[in-house]
């Protein structure tokens, strides 16, 4: 392995906590129940990181721990590229063995396995003189056989940006020294924080400050716990929900004293996976986790085929031509509308009927202000989809809602946070193109060229809607601030002007949508708090504020991978 004045081989001291999986799928869960809370530096329990392999640099008929590295796929290793080097020089293929699902170094279980490589796949941009892109692949010459035991880590879908973990805890798993300075005989984990750029630059200057890179992720406590000599290649993992997936490989760190043993009293840095997808899924013949490249950088192959579980996906807010015809003739329907509806129960008469828009084919958004008052335990709420008391529109599917989802910080006495996913218990089919998810604003401005206030007329299927502008918001918090009510000074609502049009007899969450490349966009609701102001006088246009989209994609996109 490539030992140099900054970059070392590690591996890990202990400290540990455990969430366990209900899910089936294809990646990222764990299926052995009888794993327990390990605490205080325990040793890790077989069937507990099922995604860990363990590298071996074989001399002879001798075998030496080299790294770790990650199952990604049934023939594919994820691992750091310096672990695949012996002496300055890339390993012979012969020499390197990969042992997958053992938790004790020397001793062989019935469950475990050993493989063989037939190609090593080393980042283009790696050299041993320094540390940037040090991640590679194993190609197995032979397929991985499934288990409790083995199983792959789904690749991180939610983007690179380093913001969304920083503070987050994420596990790391090895075999290399622990507190007694000698190689673990037993797999042990760690549990370590993510650090931003500029504290860990700052924790030591002299070494980082010429290897730190965009490409990369710091994390630890600096209290003695972390990784150390011996699991380069492991990786750091974060849990959505009960599914686990991989964010970081271990890299290096800064020598002890020069001594060849890693401080763990320094942090330790990891190569971000989400800044490598596209290389990792040019470089996979035999993909399992899903059919395409797209799907590999933005699937989470949830339960019961639930891949590419993310907004926005390939062909979101696109209407077959029956919604375009019935849209010409003033028919309010879309193929990702529907009522929220009651079990046993007629609530529209109460004035408190609400819609919900699909974002995906497992959730809807609509106001937290529609759902807030349901009871889970005694009330079931569904919706149907694809069906609007039309002649000519095929059978609605109809799915009930598995859990509601509110903004954390819903208020409201301040209108703040009207915001509410529906999880569905079963996912909405969308193969004959009758139900579609409709695209969310973006985080970026675009160029859009116009907007439209949309919804149905209350207990009509008549569609209401007419040309919008967007205004700055404070004009808004002005209008508002006149009758008394005071928006947060955030942006988490989004001003626009209107001309002659009663917004009063829409349904709510109204909306506002635009229209870009041929796809209809959400970017605003009208949250059901929100008295609508009066008329300016002297003013041809009345003002109105609405729930802002694009402002909550990030709690969106958190809460559907949950």
């Amino acid at each position: 392995m490539l030992e140099c004045r900054f970059v070392l081989p590690l591996a890990l001291l202990l400290t540990i906590s455990l969430l366990s999986a209900e899910a089936i799928q294809r990646c990222g869960v764990r299926n052995v129940k009888r794993v327990n809370l390990i605490l205080g530096g325990r040793n890790a329990m077989a069937g507990k990181w099922p995604w860990h392999a363990t590298l071996m640099h074989r001399t002879g008929d001798a075998k030496k721990l080299a790294c770790g590295g990650n199952i990604i796929d049934k023939h594919t290793i994820l691992t750091a590229a310096h672990c695949l080097y012996d002496r300055h020089k890339l390993i012979a293929l012969d020499r390197l063995v990969v042992i997958l699902g053992r938790t004790e170094l020397s001793v062989e279980k019935p469950w475990s396995r050993s493989y063989a490589p037939e190609r090593l796949i080393l980042h283009p941009g790696y050299k041993q003189a320094n540390v940037k892109d040090d991640i590679a692949i194993v190609k197995l010459a032979s397929e991985i056989t499934m288990s409790d035991y083995i199983f792959p880590v789904c690749l991180w879908p939610r983007g690179p940006t380093h913001e969304a973990i920083t503070g987050r805890k994420g596990f790391v798993v090895g075999y290399g020294l622990n507190d007694a300075g000698s190689t673990s005989s037993h797999l042990l984990d760690a549990e370590v924080p993510v650090i931003d750029r500029w504290t860990c630059l700052e924790s030591n200057r002299d070494t980082l400050s010429s290897q730190l890179a965009s490409t990369m992720l710091c994390a630890g406590a600096r209290d003695g716990v972390g990784p150390c000599n011996g699991d380069s290649g492991g990786g750091m993992f974060f849990t959505a929900g009960s599914v686990w997936y991989i964010r970081g490989v271990v890299s290096f760190a800064p020598n002890l004293d020069s001594t060849g043993k890693c401080d763990p009293k320094q942090y330790a840095i990891y190569t971000d996976v989400a800044k490598y997808l596209d290389w990792i899924t040019n470089e996979l013949d035999n993909v399992t986790q899903s059919d395409t490249s797209e799907s590999m950088a933005n699937s989470t192959n949830f339960l019961e085929g639930q891949t590419q579980l993310t907004v926005n996906r390939e062909g979101c807010g696109l209407e077959p031509p029956v919604y375009r015809a019935l849209t010409s003739a003033h028919v309010f329907a879309a193929p990702w509308v529907t009522k929220i509806e009651y079990v046993g129960e007629e609530r529209a008469s109460r004035g408190n009927e609400c819609q919900a828009y699909l974002i995906t084919e497992w959730h809807l958004l609509t106001l937290a202000s529609c759902v807030a008052d349901v009871d889970q335990n005694e009330q079931e709420i569904y919706v149907r989809l694809g069906k609007f008391n039309v002649p000519g529109l095929p059978k609605p599917q109809i799915r009930f809602v598995e859990q509601i989802i509110i903004h954390e910080r819903y208020d409201k006495s301040n209108y703040a946070n009207d915001v509410a996913l529906l999880k569905l218990r079963k996912k909405a089919n969308g193969d004959e193109g009758f139900v579609n998810s409709i695209c969310l604003a973006p985080t970026k401005e675009n160029e859009w060229h116009s907007y439209w206030l949309e919804g149905r007329v209350k207990n009509t299927t008549r569609i209401g809607s007419t040309v919008i502008f967007l205004q700055d918001s404070n004009t808004c918090r002005l209008v508002y601030a006149e009758e008394g009510i005071y928006l947060p000074a955030d942006d988490s609502f989004v001003c626009y002007a209107y001309e002659h049009f009663s917004v009063s007899r829409i349904t709510v969450p109204v909306t506002v949508k635009t229209y870009w490349n041929g796809k209809q966009y959400l970017m605003g609701l009208l949250s059901r708090l929100l008295p609508i102001p009066k008329e300016i006088p002297d003013s041809r246009y009345q003002y109105i504020a609405f729930v802002n989209v694009s402002f909550y994609r990030s709690w969106i996109d958190d809460h559907i991978l949950n």
